[in-house]
């Protein structure tokens, strides 16, 4: 299913693998994410803008699959996801976005089923 938003498109698809859609926000990856990505020596970084996230920050977290780190997987699921019974052999794991990059998102629909909130420290 592809929604419009802004101009853009959010694809949500169905995988056989998640009871719920997944949603790809590839289009929401900034042009400048390569050369932030190279210039980064911070432990974290944001997976839209590449900048570094320091471990003091608010970040956001998702979890992505199928192959790709932008496609990301409904919160509900994100314990099937990392559970040995997921058969998505593309799981990608965990992943940080930085409290500026998150907003880009907020327009896309249920985006708040597909983000844990910030935490406020890391180990």
């Amino acid at each position: 299913m592809k929604t419009t938003i802004k101009g853009e498109i959010i694809m949500s698809e169905y995988n056989p693998d998640y009871k719920n859609l997944t949603i790809n926000i590839e289009d929401y990856v900034s042009k400048h994410y390569e050369k932030n990505d190279n210039n980064c020596t911070d432990n974290f970084q944001c997976i839209l803008c590449g900048k570094g996230i320091k471990h003091t920050s608010k970040h956001h977290t998702i979890v992505a699959g199928e192959g790709i780190q932008y496609v990301l997987i409904h919160k509900d699921e994100w314990d099937y996801a990392q559970s040995k019974e997921n058969t998505d052999g593309g799981f990608m794991g965990a992943w940080d976005i930085g409290s500026e990059c998150v907003r880009k998102l907020k327009d896309i629909p249920n985006i708040k089923n597909y983000i844990r909130k910030p935490i406020k420290e890391r180990a």
